[in-house]
């Protein structure tokens, strides 16, 4: 990992609150981190906001309808709900098959510190 250079640190009420990098430098962090599963701040928005379990929140961001996720599952739209509902744990087959269905990585749909 190489060491940053060249970075400044702004201060408020004499604590350190915020880091300018060259941009150079950050885009040479985004680029090692492109095999990272994020959540968008969206995402974490609508969890957050509107009280969404990680899967609704991701679908909703993704604009699909429960339906369009059963369809492409194989699944009726009342498992979909169920899934969703954050009533239960699902388990990884169904993670996964949920996470190809909307686009994203199953690790995506994992907030765990695992």
């Amino acid at each position: 990992m190489n060491a940053l250079t060249n970075v400044q640190v702004i201060h408020q009420g004499g604590q350190p609150a915020f880091v300018v990098i060259p941009y150079e430098d950050y885009m040479n962090s985004i680029k090692s981190r492109q095999g990272d599963a994020i959540v968008p701040h969206a995402v974490v928005s609508l969890m957050i906001d509107e009280e969404m379990t990680i899967f609704k929140a991701w679908r909703t961001y993704k604009k699909l309808t429960q339906a369009q996720v059963a369809q492409a599952m194989g699944i009726a739209q009342s498992a979909v709900a169920r899934i969703e509902s954050g009533k239960h744990e699902p388990s990884l087959s169904t993670l996964k098959s949920y996470a190809k269905a909307i686009g994203v990585l199953p690790e995506q749909l994992d907030l765990s510190d695992n």
